[in-house]
């Protein structure tokens, strides 16, 4: 769907919050009989759940151009004519190459069977079948590491990051903002400017722009060394900032829950060439790189199997929907509401995007 409304939440909030300001000779006045009827359908025949189990538990993930979105906008396109929407439609885009998981399992088998929690990234390799290898540790931080593995890797499982700290449960868990952060979320970002050559660096490559170069020779180096596959515990912190731009941050429960992004390209003559890449719960991981610092082999299984479904042709859409006005005088004016349909492949949707 587009990605209007929840951009707009908090131009909206502003104004909803300026709005009782204006003279009261301004506003038009209420229609105390229509509140009433909107608050009683609301309250007493909400329709909010049912919608919610269908598109996170039902068509949970949901991502574009794989059938999970497809199931999800026939089941929409349904709804919508169920409730006497008009020129019900989809407008489609090229996006490239969809991806589908059709089966993912992993086991540490030595020197004990542990079950491992984990989800494929998306657009990456599958290994065909299960697969058993020996674990190694090899993170690669600069260019001394290429060295330092060349020829060390072929035929491993290799965990690509140290071991992170997992903290107990003792910052801010629930996203519930003060007075304060309503008030900065309200006001415009203040960034600094950038220096000369566009980069915030002056000159030169970024930080960010150096490190995502490092990660793509390291990729590289992965598959041409022979790696069976790539696995990751996500992300370095284990904070989520509260909003775009905003200072306060929440602490993330993720002993047992993954973070998990995308490993591959959905365009271009290397799709479906990237190694399998899985990240895991972040507490498993660290275990085998406790077990692996005191010289004791690990091994893994990995059954990992997907699907690339070629772009034969745009694999892309919008989903639209329209509400006919029936005031003449307002017949050229658009009123748009949207937000985006699609979520990602190891979510269920709730967050994103079906309870928006």
């Amino acid at each position: 769907m587009l990605r209007t409304l929840h951009r707009a939440l908090p131009f909206l909030a502003t104004m909803l919050f300026v709005a009782p300001r204006a003279p009261i000779a301004a506003q038009e006045p209420v229609d105390l009989a229509a509140v009433s009827a909107i608050r009683d359908e609301g309250l007493n025949r909400s329709q909010a759940v049912e919608h919610l189990v269908w598109l996170a538990d039902v068509y949970g993930p949901r991502l574009t151009g794989g059938e999970g979105i497809r199931q999800a906008a026939d089941w929409a396109k349904k709804r919508f004519a169920e409730w006497g929407l008009q020129n019900i439609h989809e407008e489609p885009f090229a996006f490239g190459a969809g991806w589908m998981l059709d089966r993912f399992s992993a086991h540490m088998i030595a020197p004990q069977v542990m079950p491992i929690i984990g989800m494929p990234k998306s657009w990456t390799a599958g290994t065909g079948g299960p697969v058993e290898a020996d674990v190694v540790l090899a993170p690669i931080d600069d260019e001394a590491d290429f060295a330092r593995f060349r020829g060390k890797l072929r035929g491993k499982i290799v965990l690509t990051q140290p071991a992170r700290a997992v903290r107990m449960l003792e910052g801010r868990l629930v996203l519930r903002m003060t007075e304060d952060e309503i008030r900065e979320a309200q006001s415009t970002p203040v960034r600094a400017p950038r220096a000369a050559g566009g980069n915030g660096s002056g000159g030169g490559a970024s930080p960010f722009a150096r490190a995502r170069d490092l990660q793509r020779r390291a990729q590289e180096f992965y598959r041409t060394e022979g790696v069976v596959a790539l696995v990751d515990r996500g992300s370095d912190s284990d904070e989520s900032a509260g909003g775009s731009d905003l200072s306060w941050r929440a602490q993330r429960v993720d002993g047992g829950t993954i973070f998990v992004g995308s490993g591959g390209p959905r365009t271009g003559d290397q799709v479906g060439k990237e190694l399998p890449a899985i990240t895991i719960a972040v507490e498993q991981y660290n275990r085998m790189v406790r077990i692996l610092e005191r010289d004791v082999p690990v091994r893994m299984e990995l059954d990992v199997r997907v699907r690339f479904l070629p772009e034969t042709e745009p694999r892309g859409f919008n989903l639209i929907a329209e509400i006919p006005g029936t005031d003449p005088a307002l017949k050229d004016e658009v009123v748009m509401l949207g937000a985006h349909f699609d979520s990602h492949h190891g979510s269920t949707g709730a967050t994103d995007n079906a309870t928006g």
